[in-house]
């Protein structure tokens, strides 16, 4: 295992208003419908929609559109891939109960704003994250799991996990009293493929570019290798 600096994820941080809150609180829902549609664990986003204070019923409702209980649009996971500004690697995780609809929406992004239509998974490894709060001896309780590998920040740390060792990992980790920040399955960018951008212009490009496909409604999460 090894303590490098945490690689960079670019996510828009969305304001207060009614209007981003209702955005988030569906993109939310959509994240919990698939999980119960799947059979996952829903409990980290069910507890990340309470601290959003995402309403008791609109939880309760994702609950039951995952279980089947309630009609309405279906559902479906979609991933799209392609280069950003300065050519930038990026991965994007949807959920859309329309992916001809997304797939234009992401499209025109990339068409408008300097970017390209492109396979981009390959330079990125799926794999588990859990972030967890830092403490006294939590580097010698995270050696003592089936964690790949972590990595350390002023107030957290991140640990990584194979995607079939993440549920396990979590239980270890809690076991041992450790407190979960959050937890998800991801694209981590690996290490020999991240871009250093430095010039404000560019970062300002990339910046709106990765904004701009965060606020679209069906977008769950953006990767990308910049180091911004």
């Amino acid at each position: 295992m090894s303590g490098h600096s945490k690689w960079s994820t670019i996510k828009h941080q969305k304001g207060v208003t009614d209007q981003k809150r209702g955005a988030a609180f569906t993109k939310l829902a959509n994240a919990i419908t698939i999980a119960v549609k799947n059979n996952k664990n829903a409990s980290t986003l069910i507890e990340k929609a309470k601290e959003a204070n995402m309403p008791k019923d609109k939880i309760q409702r994702a609950i039951d559109k995952g279980a089947g209980k309630l009609g309405g649009a279906e559902l479906s996971e979609a991933i799209f891939e392609g280069f950003g500004p300065e050519n930038v690697a990026i991965v994007i995780e949807a959920i859309t109960d329309n992916s001809t609809r997304t797939s234009q929406e992401i499209k025109n992004i990339f068409s408008k704003l300097q970017g390209a239509i492109g396979t981009t998974s390959y330079l990125f490894t799926r794999c588990g994250e859990i972030e967890l709060t830092k403490e006294e001896g939590i580097i010698e309780k995270i050696m003592d799991t089936a964690a790949e590998d972590f990595e350390e920040s002023p107030e957290s740390v991140t640990v990584y996990t194979k995607p079939e060792d993440f549920h396990k990992v979590k239980a270890q980790l809690e076991e041992r009293g450790l407190k979960t920040i959050s937890a998800k399955l991801v694209f981590k960018p690996n290490k020999e493929t991240l871009v250093t951008v430095s010039d404000p212009e560019k970062v300002q490009k990339i910046t709106t570019f990765l904004e701009a496909i965060d606020d679209l409604d069906d977008v769950q999460n953006v990767y990308t290798n910049a180091v911004l």
